[in-house]
């Protein structure tokens, strides 16, 4: 969706209102991204480079990582340094087993996170991976795949 790449200095994306679909490719320096908008990523790997990358997920904003029930869809962060979450992060689709994974520092600043769950003995659901530090708070909500 963004190949930002070989412009050879950081950039700021910004998403006011619209929908962008699929991955970013960010640049060897410091990027911010500014999501207001929705951001359809479900299944991809975006890579943000070197520096000191920023994404910021606004409280009206929804990043979409998860869109197919029934397959186990893996959505990459790499590169990234610090993920702000005050709007949705989604995995529901109807299915388990999906996974958000991010390289970077996961902040709650009060957003949602929705999966699909099954809260039984033995049952799985889908995962939010943080590879650094996880900080802030977060309300986690199942999208109704629970069986009891």
């Amino acid at each position: 969706a963004v190949d930002a790449a070989s412009t050879g200095r950081g950039v700021t994306l910004q998403n006011n209102s619209n929908t962008i679909i699929g991955t970013v490719n960010l640049t060897a320096v410091d990027d911010l991204f500014n999501n207001v908008g929705s951001w359809l990523t479900a299944g991809g790997t975006s890579d943000f480079g070197g520096g000191n990358d920023l994404l910021n997920n606004s409280a009206t904003g929804l990043i979409d990582a998860a869109d197919v029930a029934g397959t186990a869809e893996l959505t990459t962060f790499n590169g990234l340094e610090q993920f702000t979450n005050a709007g949705r992060v989604s995995l529901q689709d109807g299915g388990v087993d999906d996974r958000l994974v991010t390289t970077g520092n996961f902040t709650g600043a009060g957003g949602t996170l929705l999966i699909d769950a099954v809260l039984q003995a033995g049952g799985t659901a889908d995962v939010l991976r943080v590879d650094g530090n996880v900080t802030g708070q977060s309300l986690i909500v199942d999208g109704g795949w629970t069986t009891w």
